[in-house]
């Protein structure tokens, strides 16, 4: 039928380049076949006296050069002066193309704006329509102002779909330039009390965008909003919005969406969705797709807005049943599916009220073993929601292990970060937290945030800050554990862990070995084939501080010395200059080296009040002619600003011109001869604003130290190491709701109520009682219970 009704339509040509580009066996074909149609349309397109039927089908011809990746633009302008004519069927085929061709950055579409504009006042719909359809694609903030009162006048049309598609071009607007449109939020009320349900759909879309920006300002809508989502569930809307038996699923799962918004801190509003959302949850549980996607909507709904029991133990009892789809007989690839968005679901729920990941522990326990790495990524993301300092051990474990067996980077390195987090917030003590950070320094490598190493490094010089004896053992035990680790023969490990061995043996490396021993284990590191010339730093670092720390009258070992003499001849300056400031070192008198070079000094501050060992250098630079240094406060930075602004010489002139004043015209005439442009130099700016670039203020003061966020875990790095949750904040109360005006009720078509058969949720089912023993077991570790389920 439709390849009879394109034969009535088109040329013998036209159907037989479309039957050629399908019988094409490879690129090479498709592409001379299309480059021989560029060259006969550019041919039948330069026709002054061309037919417009003619016209229009080599347009639609232009569209398949477009689709096929060939150039095609040489007849965008004929699509576009196409728009202006009479013909129903060519204003059509015109608009169409015209979308298809042009982007927003087209300089053709102002063209087509006065075309568009008288197009939306044509006496027939279809026109209309077609001239709405491209405002919906093309329209851009410059059009706005021009198009925008068309746009108002067709929200009342008397055709249905014109209004929808006004609605839909009201909302291009708002998403391009929402300062042009004022009255958007009262011009979607209106259209929202529209009795044409597709209208009002189209409305529901809108509206969700500016709930989106301000939801402050929308709270009047909850009423509105409950009305229609109660029409819909008790299927007052026509059968034709029905989708596998839901009743007008987008719909809902878009009001959903905003009353997941409007209710956000809200007790009063929350508490007339409560109500609506149970029996939406209940219509919505009917075993099909777009049910459960229903069903998960009305789940997140719930945890959105101020917590109301019945309605999360109605949720709990829907996630339930989605943990357990696997014993309900549905395909494996759909029900792991729905363990996701179980996992999601229910990681919103333990975070109001933690009992009810206890009591569906075990369903969470198989889906940690379940073989699909992504149910098992999101499995952990709900255990690291639901970490205590009960349960961070085995949680850290388990999280470790997938770090070890899953090999996509991304899902790595958010797991190494979530690991860390975990270990800084709840680790029972430091011995623990410094093998687990090594362990994620191990298998994550290079994915971990250098700041990670810089904690642990921190971590261990400052130790747990209860006695000295307790932090010696502290330091002891990372040695060892550091040694182990090097003797454990592997090929290749991260730089950045090899970074803090390099430096945890050269602090306090003598704690287990003697200096020797230590300096030779360095020089090893350095050999290493994985070994960075940034880890190279760290080990000249180290070995300097092992021999200064003898009493300043140690030196290099053999292997220690030729690892410096090969580090001098290196092509990395910064190895070299840390080779020769070893060999330096090693020349200075012992108190001098001692003295520069402290043992277990890392975290002390260095005090600068007092410089007086640079007493000889400034006095000989003085004597050479070199100008003094003069403090800020007793700058005179006019008399340096008039005598940088005089030109000397030839050289090169920094300062800005002045801008030129308005003069009259016969003091235009007698500056002719003379100057026309003064410049001065001002006030000269200090030497930090010229280094510092635009992030500093006027006269080079730096700005103070961002603020970092209290909500992230971090080390605690001043007193006495303290592990544990961090105390909540406390709440300010929320304020009073305004009284407000509910907008009117909007009336949709009745029509009679049809019934409706509540699928029953299948029972939760687990393994055999054989198996239950470690299960039960690995979910009284994590979550404290006894491993019942719900």
């Amino acid at each position: 039928m439709a390849a009879t009704q394109m034969a009535r339509f088109k040329s013998r040509e036209y159907l037989d380049l479309v039957k050629s580009i399908g019988e094409c066996k490879s690129k090479i074909e498709e592409d001379a076949i299309m480059k021989n149609e560029v060259v006969y349309l550019k041919r039948r397109l330069a026709d002054p006296k061309l037919d417009k039927s003619k016209l229009r089908e080599y347009l639609l011809r232009l569209l398949y050069v477009e689709l096929l990746g060939h150039d095609a633009s040489f007849g965008h302008i004929h699509a576009v002066k196409l728009c202006s004519d009479a013909s129903l069927t060519n204003k059509k085929v015109a608009y169409l193309t015209t979308c298809l061709f042009l982007s927003e950055e087209s300089e053709l579409l102002i063209l087509l704006m006065n075309t568009m504009k008288s197009d939306l006042h044509s006496d027939n719909y279809l026109v209309v329509c077609a001239s709405l359809d491209t405002v919906c694609q093309l329209a851009t903030e410059d059009a706005v102002p021009l198009i925008l009162p068309s746009i108002k006048e067709l929200l009342t049309h008397g055709k249905d779909i014109v209004r929808k598609k006004a609605t839909m071009a009201l909302l291009r607007f708002f998403l391009k330039a929402p300062h042009l449109v004022p009255d958007y939020g009262a011009m979607c009320r209106k259209v929202l009390c529209d009795h044409d349900p597709s209208v009002m759909g189209a409305a529901l879309c809108a509206l969700h965008e500016a709930v989106k920006r301000n939801a402050a300002s929308f709270k009047n809508l909850v009423k509105s909003l409950l009305h229609v989502l109660t029409q819909i569930v008790d299927r007052r809307l026509p059968k034709t919005y029905d989708n596998h038996r839901a009743p007008a699923p987008f719909l809902q799962i878009k009001i959903l969406k905003m009353l997941a918004l409007l209710g956000q801190g809200d007790k009063a509003a929350s508490s007339q969705m409560h109500p609506v959302l149970i029996a939406c949850l209940k219509s919505a549980n009917s075993g099909t797709g777009i049910g459960n996607a229903l069903v998960y909507e009305c789940v997140r709904t719930a945890i959105a807005i101020h917590p109301d029991a019945q309605l999360l133990t109605a949720s709990a009892a829907v996630v339930a049943h989605f943990l357990n789809s696997s014993h309900a007989g549905v395909a494996a690839t759909a029900a792991n599916n729905l363990k996701y968005v179980a996992l999601d679901a229910l990681g919103g729920i333990v975070q109001i009220d933690p009992s009810y990941g206890e009591r569906h522990q075990l369903a969470v326990i198989d889906c940690l073993e379940d073989p699909d790495e992504t149910l098992k990524k999101k499995t952990l993301e709900l255990l690291y929601r639901m970490t205590t300092t009960e349960n961070v051990e085995i949680v850290v474990d388990k999280m470790l292990t997938f770090l070890e067996q899953t090999s996509d980077e991304h899902i790595r390195a958010d797991v190494a970060t979530r690991v860390s987090e975990l270990a800084e917030r709840y680790a029972p003590d430091n011995h623990w937290f410094i093998d687990t950070m090594n362990r994620v320094f191990e298998l994550a490598g290079d994915l971990v945030r250098p700041e990670l190493a810089d904690d642990l490094m921190q971590l261990i010089a400052e130790g747990t800050g209860d006695s000295r004896e307790a932090d010696t053992e502290l330091r002891r035990s990372a040695v060892e554990s550091y040694i182990d680790l090097l003797g454990s023969g592997k090929p290749k490990m991260p730089k950045l862990l090899l970074a803090i061995v390099a430096w945890v043996l050269g602090e306090y490396g003598t704690l287990c070995l003697s200096p020797t021993e230590v300096m030779d284990t360095l020089a090893g590191i350095g050999r290493r084939q994985d070994c960075e010339d940034s880890v190279r730093a760290f080990v000249l670092t180290a070995l300097c501080k092992v021999c200064c720390a003898q009493g300043g009258t140690g030196g290099p070992t053999a292997e220690a010395d030729a690892f410096v003499s090969k580090m001098l001849a290196s092509r990395n300056l910064d190895l070299q200059q840390r080779a020769v400031e070893f060999r330096t070192m090693m020349a200075c008198p012992a108190d001098l080296r001692q003295a520069a070079m402290p043992a277990d000094a890392s975290c002390e501050e260095v005090e600068s009040d007092s410089l007086a060992a640079l007493d000889a250098f400034v006095s000989q630079a003085l004597a050479n002619g070199a100008a003094p240094y003069i403090g800020i406060d007793l700058r005179d930075d006019s008399a340096l600003s008039s005598s940088l602004s005089q030109p000397q010489g030839d050289a090169l002139r920094y300062d800005n011109y002045e801008q030129p004043e308005t003069a009259s015209g016969a003091q235009r005439q007698g500056q002719m001869g003379g100057e026309m442009f003064t410049s001065s130099m001002g006030g000269i700016q200090p030497l930090e604003s010229l280094i510092s670039g635009p992030g500093q203020g006027e006269g080079g003061h730096d700005q103070p130290p961002p603020v970092q966020d209290p909500s992230k875990p971090q080390l605690n790095i001043s007193g006495p190491r303290k592990w544990g949750r961090p105390a909540p904040q406390p709440q300010a109360p929320p304020a009073a709701p305004e009284p407000v005006r509910y907008a009117e009720e909007p009336v949709l078509v009745q029509a009679d109520p049809q019934p409706y058969a509540e699928q029953p949720v299948a029972s939760e089912e687990f393994a055999d009682p054989a198996e239950m023993s470690e299960k039960q077991r690995l979910a009284a570790s994590l979550f404290g219970g006894g491993g019942r389920a719900a």
